[in-house]
């Protein structure tokens, strides 16, 4: 058809075809409501996020406080353990009980320290839970860093500032 035949492949006839569609008038409607509705569900998921991590750092937080109160209960068992080690051995050497009494004080204290070591343990535990949950940098996590929000406790004997400062 009038392109002579010596000439190579190289150059061929083309063939363009445009198109163009157009959206049936509710299909945008539809689509905006979709990606409105696909915000607010992705905006209830970040407000239930942030509630849901508030709760797991408080819950880390008051076992802190919790670890804290049972410390500070070891530690009045080791000085009760001691005062009956005491106790036990006046009480031996004025011959008033057998050697058997003297070492179930001696068991007793024992006991009790190995109770503080596992109650200092949960602590530390604890307050690692609690840093790392507010993503405190490990650099960062220091025995005297304190903490003070809303979350109030009275206890005789227990400050809430003396919670994280060991």
């Amino acid at each position: 058809e009038g392109i002579d035949k010596n000439i190579s492949n190289s150059f061929l006839e083309q063939r363009w075809h445009l198109e163009q569609s157009i959206d049936f008038p509710l299909t945008t409607y539809f689509r905006l409501s979709k990606i409105s509705s696909e915000k607010e569900a992705l905006n209830h998921q970040l407000k239930n996020e942030t509630i849901q991590l508030t709760a797991n750092v408080k819950i880390k937080y008051v076992n802190v406080l919790y670890n804290k109160r049972i410390l500070s209960l070891r530690e009045k068992q080791i000085n009760l353990a001691e005062e009956l080690k005491k106790a036990a051995t006046s009480k031996l050497e004025a011959g008033e009980i057998a050697e058997l009494e003297m070492m179930k004080s001696e068991i007793q204290l024992s006991e009790a320290q190995n109770f503080y070591e596992d109650a200092v343990q949960e602590f530390h535990k604890a307050r690692y839970e609690l840093f790392n949950i507010i993503g405190l940098e490990p650099a960062n996590q220091k025995y005297e860093i304190e903490f003070e929000d809303s979350l109030r406790i009275n206890f005789e004997g227990f400050n809430q500032l003396d919670v994280l400062t060991n």
